[in-house]
């Protein structure tokens, strides 16, 4: 249980650097989480989803590669959605907004994808629309996490504010 305790702390050690935006610092300590043989498989993947997520230049080259890899492995059949939401939102950021837009796509046609994920999906499209104001496309985008969400949602009300903003 030591072993396995140590490489948690290590994987939270990285999600904090992370939150306080030392993307060097989570990158690297992912990395060091990756090098220990005894890791599990869930943690190997979701370390390798985060660094993808971090990296940037050639590094993001080559994990986009991994990623590619990852998903078309069967194991990762139930993680499809999230190695598409990633290679998205990479897509977006290196300016490739047509490439992500399909890798966004892939992800929602994943199966048994829950309500939720679809959310987090519609989400990282909108923040790529509201970065470059485009409005235009955000609508819809907003149309559909509409469509997913219950009143009672957390982020509804807003949600509801922003696509009657933007409706006209």
């Amino acid at each position: 249980a030591g072993k396995i305790q140590k490489q948690r702390m290590r994987f939270l050690q990285a999600q904090l650097f992370e939150l306080n935006n030392q993307r060097s610092k989570a990158y690297d300590t992912y990395k060091k989480l990756l090098r220990d043989p005894d890791i599990s498989y869930e943690m190997q993947f979701n370390a390798r989803l985060r660094m993808a997520s971090l990296a940037e230049g050639s590094a993001g080259e080559k994990l986009k590669k991994i990623l590619m890899r990852m998903a078309e492995d069967p194991r990762n059949k139930q993680y499809l959605d999230r190695i598409w939401t990633v290679l998205g939102k990479l897509s977006w950021q290196e300016g490739d907004k047509e490439k992500a837009k399909e890798y966004y796509a892939n992800a929602l046609e994943t199966n048994n994808i829950s309500a939720d994920a679809k959310l987090k999906i519609y989400q990282e499209l909108l923040n790529g629309y509201f970065k470059e104001r485009n409005y235009v496309m955000a609508y819809p985008v907003l149309k559909q996490m509409l469509s997913l969400m219950k009143p009672d949602h957390v982020r509804y009300s807003v949600t509801e504010a922003l696509y009657a903003k933007y409706k006209n």
